[in-house]
């Protein structure tokens, strides 16, 4: 028994020695997946450029935009997701996230789900996109059923029927604008009263009913403020009673990224949307 012992180690440590004595393959000469190489083509996304540094990028000519303060140029950075109208890839800031929500088990319900919009984007679970303009939205209100997520409609682990969504259409702007709001307030009233200092590209949230922008670019010297006026939407009290107490400067209360994003993107969702729709 010994015996058959020592000889099975004796072949075993002989394997081993074998093939640790293979050399390993250069990773230099194994030849790339097409699917790394032309990644731009087959995934329709657009080639990027990495630098290690700002130094990098300016010596190879490229000039430094200074635009991490630029609530615009932070949207259009957002992930691409593609809207149900228009079946175009766009930046998920600029667009509605919908949500399939569950109603309460009731015997006889001609429902099971409801297709609601949500004021803050949120991870997991089946989502589609419609275009932040309640203008557009009330246009295609017919369309609603087709903006139902496809992969929920698609997906084997629960099955669906596009009858078995409840969509109201009559007052599906109402609730996002109500949802907006109160998110809205929320985050308001946690704003403290920080050190005010206008700084290129700094937000300001005003109230003025006598001005019929909701979004306008004043140049102040050598710099670009951006002013969001909630006075042409008519919004209800509470917001309007926030922005006066928390005002901070002459202009109203300044706001700065990436400090108060959330804050300021909820404001530009709520102006896009509602402001062409009156």
């Amino acid at each position: 028994m010994n015996c058959s012992r020592k000889l099975v180690k004796e072949l075993l440590i002989k394997k081993r020695q074998g093939i640790l004595a293979v050399e390993p393959t250069p990773i230099e000469s194994i030849p790339l997946s097409p699917l790394v190489t032309n990644f731009e083509r087959w995934s329709d996304k657009r080639r990027k450029l990495y630098f290690e540094d700002d130094k990098t990028m300016l010596d190879e000519g490229l000039q430094d935009f200074k635009l991490e303060n630029n609530v615009f140029a932070s949207m259009l950075a957002s992930p691409m997701r593609c809207e149900r109208l228009t079946r175009q890839r766009v930046p998920k800031d600029l667009l509605i996230q919908l949500k399939l929500q569950k109603l309460p088990d009731v015997q006889g319900a001609k429902h099971s789900l409801k297709l609601v919009p949500t004021a803050l984007h949120q991870k997991g679970n089946k989502s589609s996109y419609l275009l932040n303009s309640g203008k557009i939205i009330k246009k295609n209100a017919k369309l609603s059923p087709s903006w139902i997520p496809i992969p929920a409609l698609l997906s084997g682990m629960r099955y669906f029927k596009v009858s078995d969504v409840f969509i109201d259409r009559d007052n599906f702007l109402e609730e996002y604008s109500k949802e907006t709001q109160e998110y809205l307030e929320s985050e308001l009233n946690k704003v403290k009263n920080y050190e005010t200092v206008l700084r290129n590209w700094s937000i300001v949230v005003a109230y003025d009913e006598g001005n019929t922008n909701s979004i306008e670019l004043l140049s102040m010297g050598a710099l670009e403020i951006l002013k969001l006026n909630l006075g042409c939407l008519g919004c209800a009290s509470p917001l309007r009673q926030i922005v006066e107490f928390k005002s901070n400067h002459d202009l109203g209360l300044v706001l700065e990224l990436p400090r108060d994003e959330k804050i300021v993107k909820l404001l530009y969702r709520l102006l896009a949307c509602f402001s062409s729709s009156r």
